[in-house]
């Protein structure tokens, strides 16, 4: 095998799947790997370079992309239920990515073999071969197969990455500029993206595509079942393991000397009743979600969310939001009919700042620059009185204190009422 092959293998596919690098080698055409024994010109070696670059594109869509993301979100859904989510979620992040690498999308059970087979041949299951209770799972994924064509609105990111790997697969140049042109129509305007929607324009186009799309919602599908058992292992071990118990005997401790009995499953109008001030502390302390204005107010604390909002507000909104996050204005204060728009102007901020936090969401799993800190503030994360001290800059005992007050003020409204 030549070495020109092995090394851009390696180079495009590393740290992806086990098997990336060697789907990368067989993946190439026999014509391209006997022109590797010769002397290959500048243009050859592009052209190889090209078809491997998108093999291994589609890997790294599948793992970080959907795959990773996905292990994520079910990883955020099983730790909530522990309610100890950060311990939780890293201690199975680390030990399931091994798991996520080994994955093999080209294995299959007779099951997931018999479904490939019906959506692509339109046959009926061949019902000697199967027992009902199998039959009824050939069945369900054939339906939620379809419906997720049909149906299932994808986030941006995740039906790029579908789209680019269906279309990697079907290596058609022409069909491929037509479906990149309509992404960006998509991508301007931030939205969510059906697959059908997407390819629908034109039937013959849709029915190249379809068949496509199919299989690769379907190896989504056999990444979802083949995952859930190593997910929901790993879970069970974090709950028997020494550093879960003792968290909880620290917190136990911790609630018995500091912390007075009190309901936390707060209602609205309590919270309300609280400034501004008092109102963000108890969120962040407890994890519940910040409204449009409190996700503002925080996020001038951190350099790396407030450059990126500097740059997704225009002019007018960037003064309105002087107005109420640097002078503390009310939004009906006689300062704001300056803004003879402001109903669309308060809109609009919302609109944007709500997408930019799914896209915080979305593109969490890369890391970057994010701190520790804002990615728990992305994920509605408790934050630690430390953390809280180092956000607002006080000291552990002030927030303390400062927390103790709030509940104190809360229950006595519990009681009035």
């Amino acid at each position: 095998m030549s070495q020109f092959l092995k090394k851009l293998c390696h180079q495009l596919c590393y740290n992806l799947f086990d098997n990336s690098i060697e789907y990368c080698k067989s993946k190439i055409p026999l014509k391209d790997k006997l022109l590797l024994f010769t002397h290959l010109s500048t243009e050859q070696k592009v052209a190889i370079n090209r078809k491997i670059n998108g093999f291994c594109r589609l890997n790294k869509n599948r793992f970080w992309v959907i795959y990773y993301r996905l292990t994520e979100k079910k990883i955020d859904f099983s730790c909530k239920k522990c309610n100890k989510f950060e311990g939780c979620q890293n201690y199975i992040l680390k030990r399931i990515i091994k798991y996520i690498k080994a994955f093999d999308s080209k294995q299959e059970s007779n099951i997931f073999k018999e479904v490939r087979k019906v959506l692509l041949t339109k046959e009926s299951i061949q019902i000697d071969n199967f027992k009902e209770n199998e039959r009824d799972i050939i069945r369900f994924y054939i339906k939620k197969i379809n419906r997720s064509y049909k149906e299932k609105s994808f986030d941006l990111q995740t039906a790029i990455a579908l789209t680019e790997n269906i279309l990697i697969e079907m290596d058609d140049r022409a069909i491929s500029i037509i479906i990149k042109e309509r992404l960006q129509r998509y991508q301007l305007y931030g939205s969510p993206i059906i697959l059908q929607n997407l390819f629908i324009e034109n039937s013959q186009e849709e029915l190249k595509l379809k068949d496509t799309s199919m299989l690769e919602l379907l190896t989504q599908e056999k990444f979802v079942n083949y995952i859930k058992k190593p997910l929901n292992s790993r879970y069970i071990d974090f709950l028997r393991s020494s550093e879960f118990i003792k968290e909880i005997n620290k917190e136990v401790e911790e609630n018995r000397i500091n912390t007075p009995e009190i309901e936390y499953n707060l209602v609205d109008e309590h919270l309300k009743s609280l400034s501004n001030r008092d109102r963000i502390l108890y969120k962040l302390r407890y994890g519940f979600r910040l409204s449009t204005q409190e996700f503002l107010h925080v996020s001038e604390n951190f350099n790396s969310i407030k450059d990126n909002l500097s740059k997704i507000f225009n002019t007018t909104e960037k003064l309105y939001l002087k107005f109420l996050i640097h002078y503390n204005l009310d939004e009906e204060s006689e300062h704001f009919t300056i803004f003879h728009n402001r109903e669309e102007i308060k809109e609009s901020i919302v609109k944007k700042l709500s997408k930019y936090r799914e896209e915080m969401v979305s593109n969490s799993y890369r890391g970057g620059e994010l701190e520790e800190l804002a990615v728990k503030l992305i994920y509605n994360e408790p934050l630690k009185a430390k953390e809280l001290g180092k956000l607002l800059g006080f000291t552990d005992k002030e927030i303390y204190k400062e927390i103790e007050k709030i509940k104190k003020r809360l229950k006595k409204l519990e009681k009035r009422q």
